[in-house]
């Protein structure tokens, strides 16, 4: 009887050591991202550019659901505000998304509405890179987006890099 209780017990004590060691290896499923949006220039018609017709600064965050080691749903909200002109002019953008991770480097497709703009819709392709800092828990991030919007008097492709931390 001892002998089957002690059993038991190395068992139990080795199937929660090796618990507790599976759960270290899996990585967190949600995380996020706060950064810095910065549209360059924007091909329409008329063609315009930072500095020339505007300087907006968007203030992103986003939270990310990984479904898997490679496939994410990605939430992300940004806050702009034109500094161009006579008054400071802000929007809200909403852009959920999914993103597909390669070993180098994530990219991915959003799609996107102005909340503040009527009649609008835009399709995002982004990639982005991601870099560790050190042994801290969180990464810096370098993401290229081109997002594309159409309303009703028709489309206008943006160049707009963008970074910050991710965790």
């Amino acid at each position: 009887m001892m002998k089957k209780m002690g059993l038991l017990a190395g068992v139990l004590s080795l199937t929660m050591v090796s618990n507790a060691a599976a759960a270290e290896e899996v990585p967190s499923r949600v995380g996020g991202h706060l950064g810095l949006a910065v549209p360059i220039v924007t091909i329409a018609d008329p063609v315009r550019s930072i500095g020339a017709d505007y300087t907006i600064l968007g203030l992103v965050t986003g939270l990310n659901l990984k479904l898997n080691q490679r496939w994410s749903i990605d939430f992300e909200t940004v806050a702009y505000s034109n500094f161009w002109g006579g008054g400071n002019i802000s929007s809200i953008v909403i852009d959920p998304g999914v993103l597909y991770s390669f070993d180098f480097a994530t990219v991915g497709l959003r799609t996107a509405v102005h909340v503040t703009q009527t009649q609008n819709w835009g399709l995002i392709p982004i990639i982005v890179k991601s870099f560790p800092l050190g042994e801290l828990p969180i990464k810096a991030y370098i993401e290229l987006d081109l997002p594309v919007f159409f309303n009703e008097t028709g489309a206008a492709l943006t160049v707009q890099p963008q970074g910050g931390i991710a965790f």
